[in-house]
Parts: C-alpha cells; sequence; structure tokens
C-alpha cells in the first residue's frame, strides 16, 4: 500500500476568560497543512497552542473521529470509554505549542475546551403522542474531588425544564436520567443541555452549556 506523506494541522487558539458564572463549549476547527519534503508515515500530526486558561479551570480536549490513541508530546493517550473519539489533554505546555499525533488521518480533528466539569454526550427519546421525554445525560468530573451537580434539560419555547441532581466522584462519567413531558415538542427541536457544578472548596461554581444543536429523536421512552 503507498503511504502518503504526513499531514501538520494547525489549530487556533481558544481564548476564553477564567471560569465566569456561565459557561459555553469553545470549539476550534482543524486547518490541514502539508509539510514540505516528509518522510511517508501514516501519521496525522496536530499542533495544540499553548493553553489560554489555567488547567484548574479548564478541560481541553481533541475530537478525532476514528481514532484509538493519540500521541501528546510523545506519551500515548486513549480516547474516553465514555465518550470515544475524544482524548483528553491534561498535560499541555503552558508556555510553548504541544504536538498530537494519530495513526492514519482522522476525518476531522477539533479543539475543544469545557470547564472542569461538563457534558460530553447525551441521549433524548421523545413520544410526540404522549409528550413523553426520557433523557440520558453523561456529566463528567475531571476534577480530583467530588462534586454535586445539577444537569437540566430546557425546550427553546416551551415553559418546561427537566431537571435532576447527581453526586459525581473525581475522575468519573455519570449519567443522569431525567424523565417528564414536554407537551407541543416537534422532532428536531433544538435543545440545550446545562450542568450546574456547585461552588465547593477548590473552585468556585458554574454554568455550562451545551452548544445547542438539533435533538432527532430515534426512539420512544
Amino acid at each position: 500500500m503507498r503511504l502518503t506523506a504526513p499531514l501538520f494541522l494547525a489549530l487556533g487558539a481558544v481564548a476564553a476568560p477564567e471560569p465566569p458564572r456561565l459557561i459555553e463549549e469553545a470549539t476550534a476547527p482543524a486547518t490541514v497543512l502539508r509539510v514540505p519534503d516528509a518522510a511517508w508515515q501514516p501519521w496525522t500530526i496536530v499542533e495544540i497552542p499553548p493553553p489560554q486558561r489555567a488547567p484548574e479551570h479548564a478541560l481541553y480536549r481533541l475530537a478525532a473521529p476514528g481514532a484509538t490513541a493519540v500521541w501528546l508530546d510523545g506519551v500515548r493517550l486513549n480516547a474516553s470509554t465514555a465518550d470515544p473519539g475524544f482524548f483528553e489533554l491534561p498535560y499541555l505546555h503552558p508556555n510553548r505549542p504541544s504536538r498530537a499525533a494519530f495513526a492514519g488521518w482522522p476525518s476531522e480533528v477539533r479543539l475543544i475546551v469545557t470547564p472542569r466539569v461538563f457534558i460530553p454526550r447525551e441521549e433524548i427519546a421523545y413520544d410526540a403522542a404522549t409528550a413523553r421525554v426520557e433523557a440520558r445525560v453523561w456529566v463528567r468530573n475531571s476534577l480530583h474531588n467530588t462534586v454535586n451537580a445539577v444537569v437540566t434539560l430546557t425546550v427553546p419555547g416551551h415553559s418546561a425544564d427537566l431537571s435532576d441532581s447527581a453526586t459525581v466522584p473525581p475522575g468519573v462519567t455519570q449519567v443522569v436520567i431525567l424523565k417528564g413531558r414536554v407537551a407541543g415538542a416537534k422532532n428536531g427541536d433544538g435543545w440545550r443541555r446545562s450542568v450546574d457544578k456547585q461552588e465547593e472548596a477548590l473552585e468556585g461554581g458554574y454554568r455550562f452549556v451545551k452548544n445547542a444543536q438539533t435533538v432527532n429523536f430515534s426512539r420512544k421512552p
């Protein structure tokens, strides 16, 4: 099999202030750059800018669909078991760009910045006939201490919110199940997912909001 030259992907810096009360997910697209006269190796190289926020308050992740492992400055990192294709980057160099290498060529690579407690994924089921909703929301706590969190599912244009609380141990991704009724919601409505992280000794409280997406209901609850 003929191997093409590796690709270098430059990611723009994702600047964000120190944690405010409301924090949204920030992403930076990758720009593909070919390296002239490079050796023929089946690798994709991603350049990651120095972090703009202190690691105590921000988690940097790479989204690389199809990749199972990444080498960050020579150290192997495995994909998240709760969110395949996503890699947490806990050891970024504070003063110079870091480099991550993938075997093969992922279809896209994105840099994602969130607070240390966030929502990596969700599944939502809705039955229009009965207005019943059942949502499974994954809450990731990448801190080194247990946190109390409140997960909320909001439907724009509807007054009803679904909400529940959870105690999430350090380094754990926990599933929170929300059930209820939202009359009149339609397939394809944009549903907002948020998690309120309560204030504790090591970090203040904040609300993380997952980027608004269109939710397509694949099954009934």
